[in-house]
């Protein structure tokens, strides 16, 4: 094994590690979350872990509407009561199993850009990257009002 095989060997695990803390630190969840790093479903158990109900409520925008909202995922024709304790559409997506392209979830690559075919969403933090019009960054926003997503 090369320096460089055993550097990934180990940078990997600690990577996924961090990512899972700063996950926890930035949701205020008290949470153990797997990190394993032999398992390529990590990532799904820890969406698992963080929209399970019973969580503890994250801090919704100030102008976000909380009411009884609904998303609607146009390809698959399947329509879900927004939780306004989700912190983004990316993981509500996901949490209903819907695949969405992503990469940083943080506003910074624009992977998760989709567009919306009706609705509005409101931003948690503002977005790092250009947004096409008629489209929103999934791992930074919420809904406003109903919304009907090109997914």
């Amino acid at each position: 094994m090369t320096s460089d095989e055993l550097l990934l060997f180990i940078a990997l695990p600690l990577l996924v590690a961090l990512i899972a803390i700063v996950t926890v630190a930035k949701l205020g969840s008290r949470k153990e979350l797997p990190l394993e790093t032999d398992d390529s479903d990590d990532v799904e158990d820890i969406i698992s872990l963080l929209s399970e109900e019973g969580d503890e409520a994250i801090e919704v925008p100030s102008t976000a509407v909380t009411g009884d909202l609904s998303v609607r995922f146009d390809s698959s024709g399947k329509v879900y009561p927004w939780n306004p304790q989700t912190p983004s559409l990316l993981l509500f997506a996901e949490g209903h199993g819907i695949d969405v392209d992503s990469y940083c979830r943080e506003g910074h690559c624009a992977t998760c850009q989709t567009q919306l075919i009706s609705g509005e969403v409101e931003y948690t933090q503002a977005p790092r990257v250009k947004v096409d019009p008629g489209h929103c960054l999934l791992c930074i926003s919420m809904p406003k009002t109903d919304l009907v997503l090109a997914l």
